[in-house]
């Protein structure tokens, strides 16, 4: 096969059911923090949040879910 002339490699669409990003990284923060730990600017999470990539979200909440599993 001649390079270029092959079908396109097929993206699955994510699925419904799926959280979007940030939900997903929150969630996995929750799950990892301790139960004593102090409360957290709701300004200062959302400003973090806003400045990463999606995909830099979804690979930090699978690797603490890695580490939690």
């Amino acid at each position: 096969m001649n390079r270029g002339t092959g079908p396109l490699p097929h993206r699955y669409a994510r699925r419904a059911h799926a959280l979007d990003p940030d939900d997903r990284l929150i969630g996995t923060l929750t799950r990892a923090a301790p139960v004593d730990l102090p409360p957290i600017s709701a300004l200062g999470l959302e400003t973090a949040l806003e400045a990463m990539a999606p995909a830099s979200k979804l690979a930090i909440a699978a690797d603490i879910d890695c580490w939690l599993n």
